[in-house]
């Protein structure tokens, strides 16, 4: 199990407060942070630490802060903020796990995170939302017609503050609406996934958020 502790948490929630943050999706996200890298903080070492032991496999690549009034955040799969990797070949990127996040409620009541592990779905969802646009009209057109897939079979997450939740964000996931919530997000990379000046250039062309990168 992963958790942070009730200082780091302090630290991130202080120092997200000072930062002129990104309002991208606004009507999703009031504020989010990409890569402030409190990761790397002294304040955060035992987490890092857990996580380099028990993900050998994987690279901690950036973190993430999400500040939300407390709304549903519809199912989707990363694709404009997996940030500027390299991705040849989406399907076995999805397949093989090549892209981890953990999850953490930094507020009380901050809802659910729930995950739908279905290969071949996520996978429309990936062609989906990166041809169409995440959150437009075809992604909620998806959304409507699989929405009986994601009540039987999802998994929900624990929501307790400070813990930790693991999936893997090219795969199925939401949040259901709860408080006013802040969340902190380890992105993690298989190591073979690699970096390329053409891949750096589309993360930045997809999202304003890659230009941090």
């Amino acid at each position: 199990m992963f958790a942070l502790t009730a200082d780091a948490c302090e630290y991130i929630l202080q120092q997200f407060e000072q930062k002129n943050n990104s309002s991208a999706h606004s009507n999703v996200w009031k504020r989010r942070s990409y890569a402030p890298m409190y990761i790397h903080t002294p304040q955060l070492k035992p987490l890092k630490d857990l996580v380099v032991k028990r993900f050998p496999d994987y690279t901690i690549a950036f973190d993430v802060v999400f500040e939300s009034d407390g709304r549903e955040v519809h199912w989707h799969c990363d694709y404009e903020s997996l940030g500027p990797f390299y991705v040849p070949q989406r399907l076995k990127a999805v397949r093989n796990h090549h892209f981890l996040s953990i999850h953490f409620n930094l507020t009380d009541k901050g809802g659910h995170l729930a995950v739908y592990d279905g290969l071949i779905l996520s996978y429309v969802y990936y062609l989906c939302i990166s041809w169409f646009g995440i959150f437009g009209w075809v992604h909620w057109i998806l959304a409507c017609v699989s929405r009986p897939l994601f009540i039987l079979f999802a998994r929900k997450c624990k929501s307790d503050r400070l813990i930790g939740n693991v999936f893997d964000n090219t795969r199925l996931h939401s949040v259901t609406a709860g408080h006013p919530r802040t969340s902190y997000v380890l992105r993690l990379v298989k190591d073979d996934v690699k970096l390329t000046q053409s891949s750096v250039s589309k993360g930045i062309a997809r999202s304003s958020a890659c230009h941090v990168f």
